[in-house]
């Protein structure tokens, strides 16, 4: 039978903020709505979560992954705040960044050929409490649990949307992000709107597994 003073240990451990217990749902990480009703139906929150990182697995890039979170971006940033682009694989297109409500004023791009200077920058950018919301696009999927975990600490203290895209073919790779995604294009018949399948992998204080799919706001931004 366990002490009661390691009782006391464990329940100081329980209360940590990255300790999820799957019998005991938390209600307090803040969210914004995503902008798509079908998707806040899978997210437990209703949105995307704030101060937290969020992981979202592409199939490839420019399948409409940036349309799934502008809206929100768009949102996030009426209270100001700066908007950081992180190594990301395309030019931003301002015609369409515009059509999406961003403030191109306040959009900072970061790039370097090097890997310690691109994890530097992603951490202290997450970190950093003027950063209304990071995107990032590592060189390298294969980051290690201990970077990961890095930047999760890091959006807990700093800005308030926080994205890593990586590729779908890590999707077996263990994550302390919040919130984890698989994005994949949908080919809907009978239809000309564009759509992604979306399946949640993990997400703090909530279930996993739930599958949906999102039609995309038409909006070119790359």
């Amino acid at each position: 039978m366990p002490s009661s003073l390691q009782i006391a240990e464990l329940q100081q451990v329980l209360k940590r903020a990255d300790i999820w217990q799957a019998s005991k749902q938390s209600n307090h990480y803040p969210a914004i709505v995503s902008g798509y009703a079908s998707l806040d139906k899978l997210l437990h929150f209703g949105g995307w979560p704030l101060n937290r990182l969020t992981e979202i697995l592409i199939e490839r890039l420019n399948i409409g992954e940036m349309q799934l979170i502008l809206p929100a971006i768009a949102k996030v940033m009426e209270k100001g705040g700066w908007l950081f682009l992180i190594e990301p694989p395309f030019n931003p297109y301002a015609p369409g960044w515009l059509k999406a409500n961003i403030n191109i004023q306040k959009m900072i791009i970061i790039q370097s050929c090097q890997e310690k200077d691109w994890l530097w920058a992603a951490e202290q950018v997450i970190g950093h409490q003027e950063s209304c919301c990071t995107l990032f696009w590592p060189p390298k999927d294969h980051l290690s649990n201990k970077v990961l975990k890095r930047l999760q600490l890091a959006a807990a203290q700093g800005g308030r949307l926080n994205f890593i895209f990586r590729s779908i073919s890590v999707t077996n790779q263990s994550s302390p992000a919040s919130l984890r995604l698989v994005v994949k294009k949908t080919d809907k018949e009978n239809t000309n709107s564009k759509s992604l399948d979306v399946e949640v992998l993990k997400q703090s204080g909530g279930w996993s597994g739930q599958k949906g799919i999102v039609d995309l706001h038409d909006l070119a931004i790359s």
